[in-house]
C-alpha cells in the first residue's frame, strides 16, 4: 500500500451524483485524475455526469463507471470471501477511495440507514483493502461527531471512546435521529476496526455544506436546501437560538479541494481525521438573513430561545405549521471548534475558504433561479 513510485492510479468515488461527490469529481477532472465512479444506474447517470463536467469546462475526463448500490448487501458485488480471492479488473489500478455516498434525510427507515450508511461503508472499506494498489480510504462523516459535549451526551465520549458493543445505539437514535446515528455508528465502528486491525482510514468531518461561485447549487434534500425552502415559504419568522448559536458552514469547493489535496499527501497515521468548517461562519440569524436577501424574500426578524423551539417541535401539528424538523435542531451549536490545524494544512496547499457571505449569496441566488422554492 506504499508503492508511491508507481504511475498515478485511479480514484474510486462514491456519491458522484451528490453535492460533494460531484464537486470532487470535477476537481479530479481538472487535475486530470482518472476516476471510477460507483453508480446505481451507470447507463443513464454517467452520460449526465460527463455532460455536466463538459458544461463546467473540465478537460476531457477519464471517467469510468461501475454499478454499486448502498442498499444492496456487499454493494451488489457478491460476498466478501469472493472479493478477496478475485479482485475485480476495474479495481486493479485504484489507489484511493473517496466514499461520499450516503442515504440522507430526516426520519429515515432505520434498517435502510443501517444498510446504506453503516454496512455498505464497512463493506466498501474492507473490500478496497484487498485491492493491490490501494493506499488511502477517505470517508465523509460530519462535524457534530467532533463536538465533545454533544458526543458525551450520546454516550460516545471522544476522550473515553467506549467500545462499539458497549454503546446504547438505540439511545443514540432517540437523541439524534436515524440519519445522524447511522453516520456516527459507521464512524465509531470503522475507527475501532482501523486501530485494532491496522486498516488505514481517513475521515473528513465537514460542516453544513453550502455552494460557492463555481458550484452554487445545493440539493433540495440537503440541510441548507431545506432551510432555503423554509425561508421561501415564509415559515421562519424567528430563528432558533441566541446570538451565540450557529450552524457551522463550509463551501463545497473547499471540501472538494481539501479531499483531493489529501490524495497527494499520504498520511503518516493509521487513522486520521479532519474537521472542515469556516471559522468565519456568522450566527444563525445573520446566515438566514443573507439567504433571505439572495432569495428576495422577507428575512427573519428576530430570535426565539432554542428550548422553546425544541418543545414546539414535539407537537407534530405545530412543528409542521412552522416547518420544524426535530432532528435538524441538534446541528445548531454554541461555541466554536478548533480547526487551526486544518486551516494551516490547507493554506500550505493554496486552499482557503471563500468569503462565506458571498457563498451564501451565490447559494440562495442559484436556488431562486432554479425555482427550487416553488
Amino acid at each position: 500500500m506504499s508503492e508511491l513510485s508507481l504511475p498515478p492510479g485511479r480514484v474510486f468515488l462514491t456519491g458522484a451524483t451528490g453535492q460533494v461527490g460531484r464537486r470532487v469529481l470535477l476537481e479530479c477532472a481538472r487535475q486530470r485524475r482518472p476516476v471510477t465512479v460507483m453508480l446505481r444506474r451507470p447507463e443513464t447517470q454517467l452520460p449526465r455526469l460527463l455532460s455536466w463536467l463538459a458544461e463546467q469546462g473540465a478537460p476531457k475526463p477519464d471517467v469510468q463507471a461501475v454499478m454499486g448500490d448502498l442498499l444492496v448487501p456487499d454493494l451488489g458485488w457478491g460476498s466478501l470471501a469472493v472479493a478477496r480471492e478475485a479482485v475485480p479488473a476495474w479495481a486493479a489500478d485504484v489507489v484511493a477511495v473517496v466514499h461520499a455516498a450516503a442515504v440522507w434525510g430526516w426520519r429515515l427507515d432505520p434498517h435502510q440507514a443501517e444498510q446504506a450508511n453503516v454496512q455498505a461503508s464497512l463493506a466498501l472499506w474492507r473490500q478496497s483493502m484487498q485491492w493491490p494498489r490501494m493506499r488511502r480510504f477517505v470517508m465523509i462523516v460530519g462535524y457534530m461527531s467532533q463536538h465533545q459535549d454533544h458526543m458525551a451526551k450520546l454516550g460516545l465520549d471522544l476522550i473515553q471512546r467506549p467500545a462499539a458493543q458497549d454503546v446504547d445505539w438505540a439511545g443514540v437514535v432517540r437523541s439524534s435521529g436515524v440519519y445522524e446515528a447511522s453516520k456516527l455508528r459507521a464512524y465509531w465502528l470503522m475507527r475501532e476496526e482501523s486501530l485494532q486491525r491496522r486498516r488505514p482510514l481517513t475521515v473528513i468531518h465537514p460542516a453544513t455544506v453550502i455552494g460557492d461561485e463555481d458550484a452554487p447549487e445545493v440539493p433540495a434534500t440537503s440541510a441548507i436546501g431545506q432551510l432555503l425552502a423554509q425561508l421561501a415559504a415564509g415559515q421562519m419568522p424567528l430563528v432558533p437560538g441566541s446570538g451565540e448559536h450557529r450552524v457551522p458552514l463550509v463551501s463545497v469547493g473547499y471540501v472538494a479541494g481539501y479531499v483531493t489535496a489529501l490524495l497527494d499527501s499520504p498520511s503518516k497515521e493509521l487513522f486520521d481525521e479532519h474537521l472542515l468548517l469556516d471559522p468565519a461562519t456568522p450566527d444563525l440569524l445573520s446566515v438566514t438573513r443573507a439567504l433571505a436577501k439572495g432569495l428576495q424574500v422577507r428575512a427573519p426578524f428576530g430570535r426565539i430561545p432554542l428550548p422553546w423551539v425544541r418543545a414546539a417541535s414535539r407537537w407534530s401539528a405545530l412543528a409542521g405549521a412552522l416547518g420544524l424538523e426535530p432532528e435538524s435542531l441538534g446541528f445548531i451549536v454554541k461555541g466554536s471548534f478548533d480547526v487551526s490545524r486544518e486551516v494551516t494544512w490547507a493554506q500550505g496547499r493554496g486552499l482557503t475558504h471563500p468569503d462565506v457571505m458571498q457563498s451564501l449569496s451565490h447559494t440562495a441566488a442559484a436556488w431562486r433561479r432554479s425555482g427550487a422554492d416553488n
